[in-house]
């Protein structure tokens, strides 16, 4: 079953009595390897634009070694490119 983000998002606005602004963070994906963080780019501006405030994204690797290298990688190709 394939979630979706907007769907969610309208429901929590609609159910939001508060005057106070809610906080939305989405969980992505695992990535699959290869093209993984411009696809993640994309859907991050997607949910920013339905008003996400914080993504979750789980790092990967077996070794402490691979995953610093995760981290570096999704430093330089997610978060400032």
């Amino acid at each position: 079953m394939q979630i979706q983000p907007e769907r969610l998002l309208t429901d929590l606005r609609a159910r939001a009595t508060d005057a106070e602004p809610v906080r939305v963070m989405y969980c992505m994906p695992d990535a699959d390897g290869g093209d993984e963080f411009r696809r993640y780019r994309e859907t991050a501006r997607q949910l920013a634009e339905l008003g996400v405030d914080w993504l979750l994204l789980n790092g990967q690797g077996s070794t402490t070694g691979q995953a610093v290298e995760w981290i570096e990688k999704c430093r330089l190709d997610f978060l400032y490119n």
